[in-house]
């Protein structure tokens, strides 16, 4: 493709850019009207291409999706920017949160230069292209609009989202719209993309790969919209219409503990990722995207652990497969221990145990109620506790003794590393078919379809290695009864927390349900200041417009800042 500047929405982007020569930049100034299939093509790779960025959409969002929840904990603090998404101190010059702006635009204005050019009904392949682009288009907006802009069950027609651009001009600048606005464009496009994308007898012979956008992929997202916007019967729908296309099977045993190593387009459960080749020296350079979670060969920072109460609802039951993820680095002395937040949450207390056989011993147990660790069952699992001097429980976990960072014990996260068997290699995965079950799930339990919300769970939980649930009070082998104090709701969202974690997914899944985010548990949020709680319905939950693009618009006011 030709190396050309870009043009992008807005003015100080187009500063960052416009003296950027890229291979991948799609042009929107090609000449000539009509486009030939190939020239069409070219542009949508060239979209594609943007979503790789090292700082771009993929990673800004996933910072702010997943740093912003309470899967994760940051051993000690950090210098990077994403510092200031992690704890909630928003200032309106995070580089991070620019790249989210910035690099979002300048895919959407890429978009709009392809979708400018396509005549639909020109021919199948122009058509399908076309579906494409609108996809990605909705994607982004998806993406912006849940950074700066509240929840939808928030108030949407009065809360403002982000501006809707859907042209190239230079002249178009336009104002914030509503979050229900925006949505609203969002659906538009994705429900066009799935007509456009229908594959026709004796034209396109089949869908492509999962790299690139199709029928199925834009059903995927809609079935996720809808389900924000808490339009139950939509949400079923489009999950189903996946569920059902026959195209994706969920991953077991070996290959699912193993997801990320094969390139994404061997991945039968895949719907859509980001795919990034080993051949792609550019993005294999020891800064993807799980660089926090995890250091393989040398490679990552492996600051970011998982946190204590997700640790705890994994725990539940030891023998989930979805524990594999999580690499421990055990300590060279070896031995055991039970672990548990300070009162204060400013780190934690370990107690070194004694195993015998499935039981533990505390091996200095003076300042304690009772020599041995003691289990209980919850919520249809196990947890520890030990009893202090007045006989009250502490509730913590029992393990191997792992090694220390800043006090806190190294939990090295894998499920975003080892693509190709690269440490530092990984596609973002933006939908895959345990997401839609989940959407189902969720879907149904408002419909009021309980035991069909509970199939769906149980089929996450079965290829788990995990007991199923049941509403019966006499549940058959490998069944258990929901306890009458854990609602089938939270039973959905647990489940929905502990396959999605460290996916981008948390901070919305809690705030969408009106839930308030508790980060009472140890971690640098604590230690540098930050919220230890925050309402769904705060302020302080949606991201600054950066300053630097609200003072370079042509008209400032039109570019509200949040509050």
């Amino acid at each position: 493709m030709k190396k050309i500047k870009f043009i992008a929405l807005l003015i100080t982007t187009l500063a960052v850019f416009a003296s950027c020569d890229l291979d991948t930049s799609p042009s929107l100034q090609l000449d000539g009207e009509n486009l030939t299939d190939g020239d069409v093509e070219s542009l949508t790779l060239g979209s594609l291409a943007f979503m790789k960025e090292d700082n771009g959409v993929m990673r800004a969002f996933h910072y702010v999706g997943e740093f912003g929840g309470d899967n994760i904990s940051l051993s000690g603090t950090t210098s990077d920017p994403l510092m200031y998404i992690y704890n909630y101190k928003r200032i309106k010059t995070s580089v991070r949160i620019g790249y989210l702006w910035s690099f979002g635009y300048r895919t959407i204005i890429s978009v709009n230069g392809t979708i400018e050019r396509i005549q639909e009904g020109e021919s199948t392949e122009k058509d399908y292209l076309l579906g494409e682009n609108l996809y990605l288009r909705a994607y982004h907006y998806f993406l912006l609009v849940n950074a700066f802009g509240q929840p939808y069950v928030n108030n949407p027609t009065q809360n403002l989202g982000v501006p809707i651009k859907l042209t190239t001009s230079m002249e178009d600048f336009p104002a914030r719209s509503t979050v229900a606005e925006v949505y609203d464009q969002i659906i538009k496009d994705l429900e066009k993309a799935v007509e456009l994308m229908t594959i026709q007898p004796g034209s396109i012979t089949q869908p492509k790969d999962n790299a690139y956008a199709s029928k199925e992929v834009a059903e995927a997202l809609l079935s996720r919209v809808y389900l924000y916007m808490e339009n139950w019967q939509k949400a079923e729908e489009y999950a189903t219409r996946v569920i059902n296309s026959g195209r994706y099977n969920l991953l077991t045993e070996s290959k699912y503990t193993n997801y990320a190593v094969p390139n994404p387009k061997e991945n039968e459960e895949t719907i859509f990722a980001v795919r990034i080749n080993k051949d792609d020296k550019k993005y294999a350079a020891g800064y993807m995207l799980g660089s926090m979670y995890t250091k393989i060969d040398g490679k990552g920072w492996g600051e970011m652990y998982p946190s204590h109460p997700y640790l705890m609802l994994l725990d539940r039951f030891p023998q989930d497969l979805r524990q594999t993820y999580i690499d421990k680095q055990k300590a060279e002395s070896g031995g055991y221990w039970f672990i548990y937040p300070k009162s204060d949450n400013s780190g934690y207390t370990t107690v070194p145990v004694q195993k015998n056989g499935n039981n533990y011993t505390i091996i200095n147990a003076g300042d304690y109620g009772s020599p041995d660790v003691q289990s209980e069952v919850y919520r249809g699992g196990n947890r520890y506790y030990i009893l202090d001097s007045s006989n009250n429980r502490i509730y913590g976990r029992v393990e191997e003794q792992c090694q220390l960072r800043n006090g806190y014990p190294m939990y090295y996260m894998n499920k975003l590393a080892l693509q190709d068997n690269l440490g530092d290699l990984y596609s973002p995965v933006v939908s895959r078919l345990a997401e839609m079950y989940l959407n189902r799930a969720e879907a149904r339990y408002h419909l009021n379809n309980i035991d069909g919300a509970l199939e769906d769970v149980n089929v996450i939980r079965t290829r788990a290695k995990i007991p199923t649930w049941t509403r019966s009070a006499s549940p058959s082998a490998g069944q258990i009864t929901i306890p009458d104090d854990y609602p089938v709701l939270d039973v959905i969202l647990d489940e929905r927390r502990m396959e999605l974690a460290f996916e981008a997914h948390r901070r919305m899944d809690i705030y969408r349900n009106r839930k308030n985010l508790d980060r009472n548990y140890p971690g640098g949020h604590i230690t540098s200041g930050g919220p230890r709680t925050l309402t769904y319905d705060s302020p302080e939950i949606v991201e600054f417009i950066p300053e630097a693009e609200i003072q370079a618009y042509p008209n400032p006011d039109l570019l509200i800042q949040n509050p």
